[in-house]
């Protein structure tokens, strides 16, 4: 059985290619191939935009201008709080990365603060209850790497 869009295909390049009907077929088979090429390439690619991704109920970000030197960092059951955190500290957090592998960016990643709290969703904090450890910190990283999607515009691409 032929998909739809290739019978539209047919039916668009048959008529130019006159007597050429193995031009025709040709130019078929290709769109075919391509069209499962282009299929396999959109299943294999990892889902990694802020949508797929776990994130906060509810969060709070506000500049930091006390001048502090402090950061710190908390997570409590249900919550995430941090203070005093320059968003290249918490991409390093979000990203499971250290400092000097992240490079580039704006200036202002480094200079300044922020102040974050945000909810966790119910449902989350009962299954980061469930999960050993290394699952529950990567759940919240994953959650972390969210915020930053959607208050920052910060994705992985923009990291490669």
């Amino acid at each position: 059985m032929i998909p739809k869009y290739l019978s539209a295909v047919w039916a668009a390049i048959a008529p130019a290619m006159g007597n050429h009907l193995w031009q025709s077929t040709l130019c078929l088979v290709v769109a075919a191939l391509l069209t499962l090429v282009l299929r396999k390439n959109r299943a294999q690619a990892p889902q990694t935009t802020a949508a797929s991704l776990p994130s906060f109920e509810v969060a709070s970000i506000k500049p930091n201008r006390s001048g502090q030197m402090n950061i710190s960092i908390m997570f409590q059951p249900g919550r995430f709080t941090a203070n005093g955190i320059p968003i290249k500290h918490l991409i390093t957090l979000a990203y499971n990365v250290k400092d000097f592998q992240v490079s580039g960016g704006p200036s202002w990643i480094n200079s300044e603060k922020y102040d974050i709290e945000a909810k966790e969703p119910d449902s989350v904090v009962q299954e980061l209850d469930k999960l050993p450890p290394d699952q529950r910190s990567k759940l919240v990283r994953s959650m972390v790497q969210s915020l930053l999607a959607d208050r920052f515009k910060l994705n992985r691409n923009s990291l490669d």
